[in-house]
């Protein structure tokens, strides 16, 4: 039988310090793992670059997209490809069911339609 002091002495040998690492390294790579699904499945962070929906929304703003929404209603502040292939915020107008399509309205900024397939998704939390 090994006395306290021996005990405490392994305890700190390089075994015990490699299968501490081994495991930190092992979480700290299903960490990212996760992190990077759940950002590109479920929800992702935008900065509004613009003033386009506020008052709601002020410029330098984060965002919380929820990518996984499917119905948009007006009034909802959502995240969509331009044509350039820029993230833009803008406010539903109204949805067109059957063409696939929303009207988009931005501030100082005549209407728009884009079709459903160029949204990103829904803001659901935005910090001011």
């Amino acid at each position: 039988m090994k006395s306290q002091a021996a005990a405490d002495c392994d305890r700190f040998s390089n075994n015990w310090w490699k299968a501490k690492l081994k495991n930190l390294g092992i979480s700290i790579l299903v960490a990212v793992i996760l992190a990077m699904v759940i950002r590109t499945t479920v929800a992702e962070s935008f900065v509004a670059a613009t003033d386009a929906v506020s008052p709601e929304i002020r410029k330098n703003s984060r965002t919380l997209v929820y990518k996984l929404a499917s119905e948009y209603s007006p009034g909802d502040i959502i995240v969509y490809r331009n044509d350039d292939g820029k993230s833009m915020l803008g406010r539903v107008a109204a949805s067109d069911k059957p063409a696939s399509e929303l009207t988009i309205e931005r501030n100082n900024e005549p209407p728009e339609t884009i079709p459903l397939n160029n949204v990103i998704g829904r803001v659901i939390l935005n910090s001011r």
